[in-house]
């Protein structure tokens, strides 16, 4: 595993979202979780950053 590699469970990657996302949008448990899934989602079908910024743009 490179160094540089980082794992998050669940309270870390809520977390890290409502960091991002402050002021963005509403501090609401069901908008976290669709977005984490999302990501998932992007990250299993081994979407590049660009390609899953694309299908935000949406």
């Amino acid at each position: 595993m490179k160094s540089n590699f980082s794992l998050f469970d669940d309270t870390d990657q809520t977390a890290l979202l409502k960091d991002l996302t402050e002021g963005l949008i509403e501090d609401d448990k069901v908008v976290f979780q669709q977005l984490i899934s999302t990501i998932s989602n992007w990250k299993n079908d081994l979407m590049t950053p660009a390609q899953a910024a694309a299908c935000g743009e949406r």
